[in-house]
């Protein structure tokens, strides 16, 4: 898991070209899953994947690392945190019903840190409110990629 971290990092960073060696690290976890530990770090690795998958422009594969590392994790601020990661993604490729509703999985999941004392309500506010303006960003892109007019331009 380390070194898929760090492996992303210095990829991030253009240090290193993509060799791989992230795909591996996750399946080398995925492959440990009975051992002690792993669990926790297989929600870590997936999302390091998934920002991976997303780096390289490959939507459908950081989709599904997304949702690996979400059905591994207990916290509710990274679960959150995922969810509208996931969100933005889907949003990507115009799934407007499926973008909503892992936005309100994230607002659920805020609610949760929030009753826990793990994250404030203003933290909240903030995410309903950019994932608000990203949904109606993806309205209007993913009308016009459909050649519909935008609101206010004779769109209904």
């Amino acid at each position: 898991m380390y070194l898929a971290q760090v492996d992303h990092c210095r990829i991030t960073a253009g240090l290193v070209k993509d060799d791989g060696t992230v795909e591996r690290a996750v399946a080398a976890v995925r492959a440990a899953h009975d051992a002690a530990g792993t669990a926790d770090l297989l929600a870590l690795v997936e999302s390091i994947a998934a920002s991976r998958a997303a780096a390289r422009g490959d939507a459908a594969a950081a989709v599904d690392h997304i949702r690996q590392a979400i059905a591994h994790e207990q916290d509710p601020v990274r679960r959150a945190i995922w969810y509208g990661l996931l969100a933005s993604w889907i949003l990507d490729r115009c799934d407007l019903a499926g973008g909503r509703a892992a936005q309100q999985d994230a607002l659920s999941q805020f609610a949760a840190a929030q009753q826990a004392g793990r994250a404030s309500e203003e933290r909240r506010r903030q995410y309903e409110q950019s994932s608000s303006a990203e949904l109606r960003q993806a309205e209007q892109t993913c009308g016009e990629r459909r050649g519909e007019r935008p609101m206010g331009e004779g769109g209904q």
